[in-house]
C-alpha cells in the first residue's frame, strides 16, 4: 500500500503465513520498499507460485517531473529485491500499472503512458522475467485523438496477457471499455470492444482469466441508470467473442463503484467485489458465481412450479433484457384460476426461480396471461382474460422499484366487447406495450392495440427525494426544525428518533396538549429524466401520504424500503388511524408550499395539504426538479415505542393509489414514537461518584 511518511510517500508492505490466525495481530515484517519520488497513486501486487511478491508502482525516482514505472520482488521472509525501472522517461507520464504473474514466475505489466502522443493517454505493455529481465515493449494502443487508461491485467494458462481498459474509441464524450492481448512472445491480438456505447459511460474496468482461458470482465456503468453507477460484467472468449453483459447490480437510488473481479480455479468460482453506497455510508459488497446464465441439460426439465391438472389456459414467458431474468406468468389455482408469477434470477449469478409465486391478479375465469417487459422504464406489463365477463385486463409491476416483483398494481380493465381468447404483446421504445387478442366466438377475428406502460409516454416518472421535520406553527413559511425548546434540531433526511431525549420523541394525541403530537413532515420528489421520462404537468396528479409501522410483515430488519402494508394518512379527526392530518388554523385546506428543503426548484412547489388525498399539483415539474410538500401529521395513538416510516404515492382521486417509480432509500420520513411507561425501567440505583444518589423521570 501507499504510506505517507513524515518525508515522503512510500510503498510498504506486510505478510502472514498461511498457517497463521488472523486475529493473532503478527506480522512478518512492515518497512518502505523506497523512500524516493512521490509514490502517491497506484500500486499493484501478485505473488507467484514460490510465495514471492511482484510489486509495480508509479514513481519519480528516475525524474522528479515524470511519473515512470518500477518494479521490485519480495521474498517469503521479507527481503526485498533490487528496484527495476520498468520505463525510465524524462519527457512523459508513465502511471497506474497493473501486475500479473505466470506459471514460470514472470511478471506481465500494463500501464497508461503518454510515450506514444503527448496529449493522449495510451496502454504500454512489458514483462520482467524471474531473473529481473526487462522484456521488449508493446503498445497496446496507439492512439492520437482519443484516450486509453486505467487498465487491468491477467495471464492465462498458456501465459499470455489479457487486458482490458477503459477507452474514448467509440465517442469522446463517453468512455467504453476496450480488450485485447499479448501473447508471451510479445505478438498484440485484436482489439475487442467489450462496451460500445455512445449514450452512457463505462469505466474502470477489473479482469480474470478462467481454466479455459475466457476472460472475465466487470466495471462500473450508467447502463442501468444515468444518475447512479452500477457493476456490469462480461466475457471475452479466448477467440475473441464477446458474449452479453450482465447486470452484477441494478440500482436507481445509490452507487456501486471500483469493481475487482478475480478467479478461483480449485472451486472454478468468480469473486467480483466493490464499493457501494448505501444509505448508510460506503460499504464493500461482493458476489460470487460459477457459470453465466440459465444451465440446461439436454433431455431434463426443471420443475418452476407443480399446479393442479387439467389448467390448459397457456402461460407466457419474456427474458428481462437489463439484467437477463427471466418472467414468467402462468394460471396457477384450479378453484380460483388466479394468475401467477415467477422470476428467474440472474443478477448476481444466483440463477434460480423464485421458490414462491407471486399472485398478479385473482379472481374467478382469469386466463390467457400474456407478459411485455418495457427496457425503457423497466415495466413488466402482463395481460389476461376473464373468460366468464368477456374482459380483457392488464397489469403492471415496475422491476426497478420492486425487483422481485412483490408489488403490481391494481389491475385495469381495458377491452370489455369480448369474448376474448389468447393474448400475445411485446413492446417498443415509446414504453408502449402492443398486443394482439382474438375476438368472437363463431367468426373469430384477430384485433391488436396498444398501451403506455406506467410511467412511460412523456408522463413523469417519479421518486422520492428528501424530507424535513419541523415544529408546527400556523404558517407556511416554517423556520424551528423540531424539536421546540433546547433539543438539537434535526436536519434534512435525519431519522426522528428518541435519543437524545431532547428529541422530543412524538407522543399520542392529547387535547390538552397537542405540541408534542403534532409535527410538520416535509417532503419532496423528484422528476425523473430518460427515455420514458417527462414533466409532471401542472394540475394532473393528486397525491397521497402513508405510513407502515416497523417491522413490517416478514420483515425485521427496520427497513422501510422493503416494507409492504402501508396504511394512508387520516384525514383531520379520524380516529380509526395511527397518524392523522390536523388543522392549522390560519392555513387553507390546500395552500401553495415555500420551499424549506435545500434540493427543492423553486417554481415547482407543491401544496402544503391538510387533506388526503391532496389537490392535484398547482405547478408543473420538469424532468430534474424537485417539487415539495407539507403534510400536517399526528399522532393519534401509534405505537408506543415503535418505528414509522412514511411515503408519498399517487392518487386517482378515487380509490387507486400507486406508489412512485422509485424512493431513494434515505427518502422515507422516518420516526421512533415515545417510549411510554411500559419499556421504562422502573427500579434500580443511580451512582455518582461512588456515591448512590436518587434519580426520578422527568417528562
Amino acid at each position: 500500500w501507499i504510506e505517507n511518511t513524515s518525508t515522503d510517500y512510500e510503498i510498504s508492505f506486510t505478510s502472514r503465513p498461511g498457517d497463521w490466525p488472523w486475529d493473532a495481530n503478527r506480522r512478518v515484517t512492515s518497512n518502505s520498499v523506497e523512500d524516493g519520488g512521490d509514490n502517491l497513486h497506484s500500486a499493484d501486487v501478485a505473488v507467484d507460485k514460490d510465495g514471492v511478491a511482484h510489486v509495480v508502482w508509479m514513481s519519480k525516482r528516475y525524474n522528479a517531473t515524470y511519473y515512470n514505472i518500477d518494479y521490485v520482488t519480495i521474498q517469503p521472509d521479507g527481503t526485498i529485491g533490487s528496484i527495476i525501472g520498468v520505463t525510465s522517461s524524462s519527457t512523459y507520464h508513465n502511471t497506474s500499472p497493473a501486475i500479473a504473474v505466470d506459471a514460470n514466475n514472470k511478471s506481465h505489466i500494463s500501464w497508461q503512458s503518454r510515450r506514444y502522443d503527448a496529449t493522449y493517454y495510451n496502454i504500454d505493455y512489458n514483462t520482467v522475467t524471474d531473473a529481473g529481465s526487462l522484456g521488449t515493449l508493446v503498445g497496446v494502443t496507439e492512439s492520437s485523438t482519443y484516450d486509453n487508461y486505467n487498465s487491468s491485467i491477467a495471464v492465462d494458462t498458456n501465459n499470455k496477457s489479457h487486458i482490458s481498459w477503459q477507452s474514448n474509441r467509440i465517442t469522446a464524450s463517453y468512455a467504453n471499455i476496450d480488450y485485447n492481448t499479448v501473447t508471451d512472445a510479445g505478438s498484440l491480438g485484436s482489439l475487442v470492444g467489450v462496451t460500445e456505447s455512445s449514450t452512457y459511460d463505462n469505466y474502470n474496468s477489473s479482469i480474470a482469466v478462467d481454466t479455459n482461458n475466457k476472460s472475465h470482465i466487470s466495471w462500473q456503468s450508467n447502463r442501468f441508470n444515468a444518475s447512479y453507477n452500477n457493476i456490469d460484467y462480461n466475457t471475452v472468449t479466448d477467440v475473441g467473442g464477446v458474449e452479453r453483459t450482465a447486470a452484477i447490480t441494478s440500482n436507481a437510488s445509490y452507487t456501486n463503484i471500483y469493481p475487482q473481479i478475480d478467479y478461483n480455479p480449485t472451486a472454478d468460482l468468480l469473486f467480483t467485489v466493490w464499493i457501494e453506497n448505501t444509505a448508510s455510508g460506503y460499504e464493500i459488497s461482493f458476489t460470487r458465481k460459477k457459470s453465466f446464465g440459465i444451465p440446461t441439460t439436454s433431455g431434463t426439465q426443471d420443475v418452476i412450479d407443480t399446479v393442479p391438472t387439467g389448467l390448459t389456459k397457456t402461460l407466457s414467458a419474456v427474458s428481462d433484457a437489463t439484467n437477463y431474468d427471466v418472467h414468467l406468468a402462468y394460471v396457477d389455482d384450479e378453484t380460483t384460476d388466479k394468475i401467477a408469477y415467477k422470476r428467474w434470477d440472474n443478477n448476481g449469478g444466483s440463477s434460480a426461480w423464485d421458490g414462491t409465486a407471486t399472485t398478479i391478479a385473482s379472481g374467478a375465469d382469469l386466463a390467457y396471461p400474456s407478459l411485455s417487459f418495457d427496457t425503457n422504464d423497466y415495466d413488466l406489463v402482463a395481460f389476461y382474460i376473464n373468460t366468464n365477463t368477456n374482459v380483457l385486463y392488464y397489469n403492471k409491476c415496475n422491476t426497478a422499484s420492486s425487483p422481485t416483483c412483490t408489488t403490481w398494481e391494481t389491475p385495469t380493465s381495458w377491452k370489455t366487447a369480448g369474448p376474448y381468447s389468447y393474448t400475445s404483446s411485446n413492446y417498443n421504445a415509446s414504453c408502449e406495450s402492443f398486443t394482439e387478442y382474438s375476438v368472437g366466438s363463431t367468426q373469430v377475428t384477430v384485433d391488436w392495440d396498444d398501451v403506455t406502460n406506467g410511467e412511460g409516454g412523456g408522463a413523469a416518472s417519479l421518486q422520492q427525494n428528501d424530507f424535513e421535520w419541523f415544529v408546527s406553527a400556523d404558517s407556511v413559511t416554517l423556520s424551528n426544525n423540531w424539536p421546540s425548546g433546547t433539543g438539537d434540531d434535526l436536519t434534512e433526511n435525519q431519522t426522528f428518533t428518541q435519543i437524545p431525549t431532547a428529541n422530543l420523541p412524538l407522543k399520542p394525541y392529547d387535547s390538552a396538549d397537542t405540541s408534542r403530537s403534532r409535527v410538520r413532515a416535509q417532503m419532496n420528489f423528484v422528476a425523473a429524466s430518460g427515455a420514458c421520462g417527462g414533466a409532471l404537468t401542472a394540475a394532473s396528479q393528486r397525491f397521497q401520504l402513508q405510513y407502515v409501522e416497523l417491522p413490517n410483515g416478514t420483515d425485521t430488519t427496520n427497513d422501510c424500503t422493503v416494507a409492504t402494508q402501508w396504511t394512508a394518512v387520516g384525514a383531520k379527526g379520524a380516529t380509526d388511524k395511527a397518524f392523522r392530518l390536523f388543522d392549522e388554523a390560519s392555513i387553507g385546506d390546500s395552500t401553495d408550499q415555500v420551499n424549506q428543503i435545500s434540493t427543492s426548484t423553486a417554481g415547482s412547489e407543491g401544496y402544503y395539504s391538510e387533506i388526503n388525498y391532496s389537490a392535484v399539483n398547482p405547478y408543473a415539474v420538469d424532468p430534474g426538479e424537485y417539487s415539495e410538500w407539507d403534510w400536517p401529521l399526528e399522532n393519534y395513538n401509534a405505537t408506543e415505542n415503535a418505528t414509522y416510516c412514511f411515503r408519498m404515492v399517487k392518487h386517482d382521486g378515487a380509490s387507486t393509489a400507486t406508489p412512485f417509480s422509485s424512493y431513494n432509500s434515505d427518502s422515507y420520513p422516518k420516526l421512533f414514537t415515545e417510549p411510554g411507561t411500559a419499556p421504562l425501567m422502573r427500579h434500580g440505583n443511580l451512582f455518582s461518584g461512588d456515591e448512590k444518589k436518587g434519580f426520578f423521570w422527568a417528562d
